[in-house]
């Protein structure tokens, strides 16, 4: 996020930069979720201890390969999270100067959104099944993101007529 926020050009400031880092911790979190088989295969584990144990988990159990009910619960609860900063980060879409360059933003969270989904359809089988798109299946979000940045804007440029919100500068 913070990489093409200045290539893409924006306006917005400071509430851009953190809603750019919001879609990046979204973007990791997809990252770390997906490759949780991956990385226990390299003896690593990247789940924080807190948020296990608040699901009554430890790295034994994700060691372990668990995928009880606990570990459902774990799961869905990093997804939604997940899901809620890319909702939050994606308001950064009309601040960014470039068609381009919110495509590229929406695109991304609409893929790296999938690949929770997938995870879900897989029954958080993480650990034998690492969720992923199909280039076909990419291809297919192309036309929904352009479509989301199309409603993103005109949804923010309304807001400006409506007089519900003062245009921000860099």
């Amino acid at each position: 996020g913070l990489m093409l926020i200045p290539i893409s050009g924006f306006e917005g400031g400071h509430t851009t930069v953190e809603l750019a880092k919001t879609l990046g911790k979204a973007f990791q979190l997809t990252n770390i979720l997906r490759d949780i088989g991956t990385d226990l295969k390299l003896n690593r584990i990247y789940l924080p201890r807190d948020e296990l144990m608040r699901f009554r988990l430890t790295e034994a159990d994700i060691e372990q390969r668990c995928r009880d009910d606990r570990f459902h619960a774990f799961m869905e609860f990093q997804i939604e999270r997940a899901f809620l900063m890319y909702r939050e980060g994606l308001r950064l879409i009309p601040y960014i100067k470039t068609w381009g360059g919110r495509i590229s933003f929406q695109f991304a969270a609409d893929a790296y959104s999938e690949i929770m989904n997938k995870i879900r359809q897989n029954y958080y089988d993480v650990y034998d099944k690492r969720a992923h798109l199909t280039t076909f299946e990419k291809i297919r979000i192309i036309p929904i993101s352009i479509c989301r940045v199309l409603y993103s804007v005109v949804k923010h440029k309304l807001r400006f007529v409506l007089g519900k919100e003062k245009h921000v500068r860099p």
